[in-house]
């Protein structure tokens, strides 16, 4: 009989994952004003949507699971909330704070996958857009200043030289892996010291070769924003 009903629940069980959901919501201030414009997105997936006139937006084609959504605007601290594809869900409401009343909430990848910093068990500084505009950053150089345990520097060339707690190379080997947008720069000559479009800064201390390999004894990673 156990077998038999579990034999039953398998195609329920497959038809439920594989289903698509559909996600709504609207997007306001703190004093109940739709917010025009404002950024969603899904983390981990393509999912993204541009709230309307009315605050409102849509986003199709999800499927069941758990997932993590950002909600971002100008001027209003970016907030991320924790929602269940197929539990239920048919719409949700998102309240932004200006960003005078409170801090943005951190999305970093230092794991290879976007997640809240929070979460993560790594001893990282992250540095948003709005973090680098506001402390005037300019050069990679000027992150010293910034991030305990790292320092860059120019040896005389022109080229940059990193290094974290200590743990230094100057050769075209370098210990201290530096990432612009997913990829590495192999040696001293590729890294990009001017600070353009830049979305994130993350700084991981500590060894970081179970995901990144040799040359990892700590990690700078540079995120540009996407232009299309």
């Amino acid at each position: 009989m156990k077998q038999l009903i579990a034999f039953c629940l398998m195609p329920l069980i497959a038809l439920t994952s594989s289903a698509q959901f559909t996600l709504k919501g609207v997007v306001l201030d703190d004093k109940g004003t739709p917010i025009n414009r404002a950024s969603i997105r899904i983390l981990n997936t393509q999912h993204t949507a541009i709230s309307g006139e009315q605050g409102k937006f849509l986003i199709e084609n999800i499927s069941h699971g758990n997932y993590i959504i950002n909600v971002s605007s100008i001027g209003y601290a970016s907030i991320n909330r924790q929602i269940n594809m197929g539990d239920g869900l048919s719409g949700i409401e998102i309240v932004l704070q200006p960003s005078f009343k409170q801090l943005s909430e951190v999305i970093i990848s230092t794991e290879k996958r976007d997640e809240l910093q929070q979460n993560v068990p790594v001893s990282l500084t992250a540095l948003s857009s709005t973090q680098v505009e506001d402390y005037r950053l300019w050069n990679i150089n000027d992150l010293t200043s910034i991030s305990p345990n790292l320092y860059t520097a120019d040896p005389g060339d022109k080229r940059n030289v990193t290094s974290i707690r200590g743990i230094v190379s100057t050769s075209y080997d370098p210990a201290i892996a530096t990432y612009i947008d997913g990829v590495n720069q192999f040696g001293l000559d590729t890294y990009i010291a001017q600070l353009f479009d830049v979305e994130r800064i993350e700084i991981a201390r500590g060894p970081q070769g179970t995901l990144y390999g040799r040359n990892a004894n700590g990690r700078c990673d540079q995120h540009n924003y996407k232009t299309s």
